[in-house]
């Protein structure tokens, strides 16, 4: 009843100037066993409205329903960002982390969440987390890793996991710019030109 209710109203609101949902469509939508397709255009007319508010309550409610839909998790992955609620967009991140604490991409979303929120200690500590279940030999997901912390001034924990990956290679060199980038955003300069021409 809720989901036919939420349904209803954000098909409604999908439309200002649309008629008013008759009767017998509000029933097709509830007869449709799942309404999924249904939903997603409902949810995408609001996005295309500009109406991330209603866009998120009916996701939310898709969300606990279908919990492990991909294209329900990133359509609101998405609305929270549009929206700046980067508190929401933490609880989503942190309910993917729980489900499943080796993907890669949902610590990412975690750390991002928090960073944006200026949690920089717990954003440190979910890359750090990241970074752990990384190859080392898997270059573009740890520079993906670095240049979001870059991204979002977490620049202490960058040069500390930069660092570890130079140990562990055995290249000195490895990711040089992004360390000599980073000394040039924290204002220390001669480390920085020492790092960017050694």
């Amino acid at each position: 009843i809720l989901l036919a209710s939420c349904m209803s109203t954000a098909l409604a609101a999908a439309d200002d100037s649309a008629a008013p949902q008759s009767a017998s469509n509000t029933t097709i939508a509830v007869r449709d066993s799942s309404g999924y397709d249904e939903r997603i255009t409902a949810v995408r007319q609001l996005l295309r409205n500009r109406n991330l508010d209603g866009a998120i309550a009916l996701l939310e409610v898709m969300l606990e329903t279908a919990p492990t839909d991909q294209l329900t998790i990133n359509l609101l992955r998405n609305a929270y960002e549009d929206s700046k609620n980067f508190t929401k967009a933490e609880l989503l991140a942190r309910r993917l982390v729980e489900r499943d604490s080796t993907n890669y991409n949902w610590r990412l979303y975690l750390a991002e969440s928090l960073a944006k929120q200026g949690q920089v200690s717990p954003a440190d500590s979910q890359y750090r987390a990241a970074f752990l279940r990384t190859v080392p030999a898997d270059s573009g997901r740890l520079y993906g890793i670095i240049q979001s912390m870059m991204a979002y001034g977490v620049h202490d924990g960058a040069i500390s996991i930069i660092d570890t990956i130079r140990a562990r290679s055995g290249n000195p060199r490895a990711f040089g710019l992004q360390r000599g980038m980073i000394l040039q955003m924290e204002r220390r300069y001669a480390e920085s030109a020492r790092t960017l021409f050694e």
